[in-house]
């Protein structure tokens, strides 16, 4: 992974993510982190997006909090995780190019692709079902 493909604020929550997981004591950076990290790096928005969506931002923080102190992330988090930075990152490309909405699709049905082969995500999904 290339930091200096990622904008600076992508940047800066991912420094913030690695914090956040020092600073509860968990060995890997999982989803939960990043997500936490964006809402302290930007707090405008990702509050506004939710908010648009009707979800209860404090709760949702509060939430996050939990999952952190009883250490419940799991470590195929870390996998997903790394799914999701190659996507947001725009996957294996330079700063400089710009990204379609095909392109950004086809990341992210690779990403998808690639998961729901594996027998945790299949877990996942049967256990949210």
């Amino acid at each position: 992974m290339n930091l200096n493909n990622y904008t600076i604020k992508s940047q800066e929550a991912l420094q913030q993510a690695q914090l956040i997981t020092q600073t509860y004591g968990n060995q890997f950076i999982e989803n939960e982190h990043i997500l936490k990290a964006i809402f302290e790096v930007d707090k405008n928005v990702i509050p506004f997006i939710l908010n648009k969506l009707n979800i209860n931002v404090a709760l949702l923080n509060k939430i996050l909090d939990k999952l952190y102190n009883d250490k419940v992330i799991l470590d195929h988090g870390v996998v997903v995780a790394k799914e999701l930075a190659h996507v947001l990152s725009g996957g294996d490309t330079t700063i400089d190019k710009i990204l379609s909405e095909d392109d950004l699709y086809k990341l992210e049905l690779d990403a998808f692709m690639k998961l729901i082969e594996t027998r945790e995500t299949q877990d996942r999904i049967k256990y949210t079902l």
